[in-house]
């Protein structure tokens, strides 16, 4: 139970539940409106203080939930009324809670909003924090499952602002942020790869010994994985995808029932991608990460006429979604980038005679 003496949290805790409840009369849900967006906007301190107190497991939800959307509003909209040794406090704080939190029983829209707020206050303050708080994460990570499908929660967060576009972040900020994760790509990258290879072979390992509760865990941490993954697929260099697995890491997981569409979501992602213009090693690199998702996917697609065939063209109902990603991504990847196999005629052959059905 909270405690009940802390009146300014049990004050505002109270307004929340009031706000919220079906019960509230229009003048009660009113008047505990009015108190929250007065504590929203009042005194920075007693905001964070009395949020930091409302995510703790003592309270329900529905409390925890609200008190991180006030959190968040504060990261957003208030930073700058913190000094440099505040929002450092802050940001300590906001890597305990992932740790407090990394907890089988803690829903996941919880966990998900711990993860998003750290995001958030990553991307207010820049990379210098990040380059900080990196190696706290990577260790948090390799605790257990729960802990790693967090971290990567909080790293799909991460470059939510490159790819959406978000009216509080200015363009400087966003290119600020680019530069700064482009350059953690070599952390980044590298750590992600780890979790999947580490949670897919656990997750198998814990279904041959019948733990099911705890490879579901290991499943959820692979989920969380390409998910972040998928967060940089859009935008990271095609080459640092290829030189850190990641390209490698989902091209296996394709044969995977449990993870395959998140996989096909990678490739459907990093299909279309366009060669750069120029002639330097980093387009002859895009070229040799490319080929790599051809030889992929046409190996995927290969296997999966083969099986039609031999099933006399009976597809399971469940790999409908399958195929449709797997014919996207190859119309896609032909359309953007023919030109990086049109050299290797066995290979161009094998992509023609695979796609033109598709048509």
């Amino acid at each position: 139970m909270a405690d009940a003496n802390n009146n300014p949290a049990s004050n505002v805790a109270a307004a929340i539940a009031a706000a919220l409840a079906w019960s509230s009369t229009p003048e009660a849900r009113k008047a505990a409106v009015s108190y929250l967006e007065s504590v929203k906007t009042g005194e920075i301190r007693f905001l964070a203080s009395t949020s930091f107190l409302l995510v703790k497991k003592d309270w329900s939800s529905e409390i925890r939930l609200h008190a991180f959307k006030m959190l968040q509003h504060l990261v957003r909209l208030r930073w700058e009324e913190l000094n440099p040794t505040e929002r450092r406090d802050f940001a300590n704080v906001a890597v305990e809670l992932m740790s407090e939190i990394s907890d089988p029983c803690e829903e996941w829209a919880l966990k998900s909003q711990t993860a998003a707020l750290l995001a958030e206050i990553v991307r207010r303050e820049g990379i210098n924090l990040w380059q900080e708080l990196f190696p706290s994460l990577v260790s948090l990570s390799s605790k257990g499952p729960i802990q790693a499908e967090l971290v990567s929660m909080m790293l799909r967060w991460l470059p939510e602002d490159i790819t959406v576009h978000n009216e509080d972040l200015e363009g400087d900020r966003r290119r600020l942020l680019l530069r700064g994760l482009t350059q953690s790509l070599p952390e980044i990258l590298p750590l992600l790869y780890t979790l999947l290879e580490r949670h897919f072979g656990a997750a198998i390992s814990e279904v041959g010994r019948q733990q099911l509760d705890i490879a579901k865990q290991h499943a959820a941490a692979v989920t969380a994985t390409l998910n972040a993954i998928n967060a940089y697929a859009e935008w990271a260099p095609l080459p640092d995808l290829a030189k850190y697995g990641i390209i490698h890491g989902c091209g296996f997981l394709l044969s995977s029932p449990d993870f395959r569409l998140h996989a096909c979501e990678f490739f459907k992602l990093v299909s279309p991608r366009k060669r750069p213009f120029d002639a330097s090693s980093s387009a002859s690199e895009f070229d040799s990460a490319m080929r790599d998702v051809f030889q992929i996917l046409m190996n995927v697609s290969g296997e999966f006429l083969h099986r039609s065939v031999t099933n006399a063209g009976v597809i399971d109902e469940s790999e409908f979604e399958f195929a449709e990603y797997i014919c996207e991504s190859m119309v896609s990847l032909g359309s953007a980038n023919l030109q990086c196999i049109s050299g290797d005629d066995a290979k161009l052959t094998i992509y023609l005679q695979q796609v033109i059905p598709l048509g």
